[in-house]
């Protein structure tokens, strides 16, 4: 008879998962992902060895469930927003307010992720879950696009809000949301091609969104 892990197993699991996961994200932060062993994260954890490769095989793995976690985050930040805000301008400049404040509030990690951990396929997962989310919201929003393609918009949005943000971690930048969320909200809208009245009336939107409080 096949074995059925009931509710309280799976809640266990991913309790276990979980603590490992914190272990390693405060011990990269820390001390580097490099100079992290897997020893270092199933102490920190307090568990064996054997345990934490059941979640995790190796120590990249952990990086990239961290690369999931962040990401997810930001999703849900700038799910909230599209959920919650009339479709326009203003959804968009809220979203893009929400999304940037969201990886800022999450800054040691970030910096990790984009700065410190030179390893290419995490990049590249990074960028890839961005892109895919933005796409698919101007694929379902084509009136905000102005024929623009959603995979050129999602390329273009990536690369501005992820260089600045960079910049703002590397302290080249101001880290203030206040200052960067408006800027990249302007910036962004400006390439779509939107009015200079519905941009304005979308920057202002930011203003009464509690996100920022």
């Amino acid at each position: 008879m096949p074995y059925r892990m009931t509710e309280q197993g799976r809640q266990r699991r991913a309790e276990r998962r979980s603590t490992i996961l914190a272990a390693a994200r405060e011990l990269f932060i820390a001390q580097g992902y490099e100079a992290t062993t897997m020893q270092q994260v199933v102490r920190a954890a307090g568990t064996s060895i054997g345990n934490c490769y059941f979640y995790f095989p190796n120590k990249h793995a952990l990086l990239l469930a961290l690369v999931d976690d962040l990401s997810d985050q930001i999703g849900a930040a700038f799910d909230q927003v599209t959920q919650q805000t009339p479709d326009g301008p203003e959804q968009l400049a809220i979203a893009v307010y929400a999304a940037v404040t969201a990886l800022l509030r999450q800054a040691d990690m970030a910096r990790l992720l984009l700065i410190e951990t030179v390893q290419p396929d995490v990049q590249e997962r990074i960028t890839a879950q961005f892109i895919g989310r933005t796409k698919r919201f101007f694929e379902a929003h084509p009136h905000l696009s102005s024929d623009i393609p959603p995979t050129l918009i999602a390329h273009a949005w990536q690369g501005s809000i992820f260089y600045i943000v960079r910049g703002a971690l590397e302290g080249k930048l101001s880290a203030d949301p206040e200052v960067i969320g408006p800027f990249l909200v302007r910036w962004n809208l400006q390439a779509l091609g939107l009015s200079q009245t519905a941009i304005d009336a979308a920057v202002e939107s930011i203003t009464n969104w509690p996100v920022q409080r």
